[in-house]
């Protein structure tokens, strides 16, 4: 996933790097990646929240590349749904959080912990 950065600073926690230069595009490489990372999240019983946040600090996640919409994967993905529809599921089981939304001195171990335990309530 050469557009993503994940790192797993905890079982039940990941953190999510979008890093595809220059502006963190939307084509058809990204739409691959993102499809990979739902494929591991969905078989890792573990990680219950996933924070995303952007390599580029003035561009979280770029516009869609409209000049390679032909080339828009479109196969299911690991929810059997469109490619781009699978991150949208994913946050039926996981919790997605935009680092953006937590305060910027934010203990991402402490936000986790809470995060996970609303993750679990809803799974329960």
């Amino acid at each position: 996933m050469p557009g993503l950065i994940v790192a797993r600073s905890a079982p039940q926690l990941w953190n999510v790097t979008f890093n595809h230069p220059p502006v963190n595009l939307v084509d058809p490489e990204m739409i691959l990646d993102l499809q990979a990372l739902v494929d591991r999240l969905e078989h890792d019983p573990d990680v219950t929240v996933v924070v995303f946040d952007s390599a580029n600090v003035a561009h979280f996640l770029g516009p869609h590349d409209k000049s390679r919409v032909a080339d828009t994967p479109t196969a299911p993905g690991p929810t059997e749904m469109h490619p781009w529809l699978d991150l949208t599921m994913l946050g039926e089981a996981k919790a997605l959080i935009d680092r953006a939304t937590l305060p910027a001195d934010a203990d991402l171990t402490t936000a986790s912990k809470a995060y996970c335990a609303a993750a679990a309530r809803r799974a329960a």
